[in-house]
């Protein structure tokens, strides 16, 4: 069983965006979101998919943001993902 759940470092997200499209982000450690430089019409829950875009941007997150959001799965952070965010 997986030790990840939707609030922990690891974990996907799908975003809702304005203009109806969607947008994907992963939770990262020390309460940041790195958000992929990805949008779809369709919602995809391929992580390998997902992962294999560049990062955006990252930024601070808080609670308010994961009401919107949809968790779609977890894993480990590795990478440059895992570096503290400067």
């Amino acid at each position: 069983m997986s030790k990840h759940n939707s609030k922990s470092a690891g974990a996907f997200f799908r975003i809702p965006l304005p203009d109806g499209q969607l947008g994907y982000g992963r939770l990262l450690p020390s309460e940041y979101v790195a958000i992929y430089k990805l949008r779809t019409q369709q919602a995809s829950d391929d992580l390998d998919f997902i992962e294999r875009h560049p990062i955006l941007y990252r930024s601070h997150v808080n609670d308010r943001m994961f009401k919107r959001w949809a968790f779609i799965g977890a894993r480990q952070v590795t990478g440059e993902l895992a570096k503290p965010d400067k």
